[in-house]
């Protein structure tokens, strides 16, 4: 659980730094 957690996280910076990233951190 504790590492789904941090995955989510990790993957909306992704997302905030390049929005162009988006479909990567969706899957």
């Amino acid at each position: 659980m504790q590492q789904s957690r941090l995955f989510n996280s990790e993957s909306y910076y992704i997302i905030l730094d390049s929005p162009k990233s988006v479909g990567s951190g969706a899957c």
